[in-house]
């Protein structure tokens, strides 16, 4: 769960650029993320997308256990 303080610096599409990590916005800048289903299984632990832990900085991604960003 993100903290409240934290969700509360995000804008209305989940964006706060000063919360992102360095690589993380060198990702978004050069489009590198990908949409897939939540529904999709993660090859290295099993479990569901949906249940990946989403990106701080940009709440419309999570980050899946190979360290890719996926927009459910």
């Amino acid at each position: 769960m993100i903290p409240f303080d934290l969700r509360m610096r995000h804008d209305a599409y989940g964006n706060a650029a000063d919360l992102l990590s360095a690589e993380d916005a060198s990702r978004l800048k050069d489009g590198r993320w990908r949409r897939a289903s939540g529904d999709v299984i993660c090859e290295s632990c099993g479990m569901l997308y949906y249940d990946h832990p989403l990106v701080i900085g940009a709440l419309w991604l999570h980050r899946i256990c190979d360290g890719d960003l996926v927009h459910l």
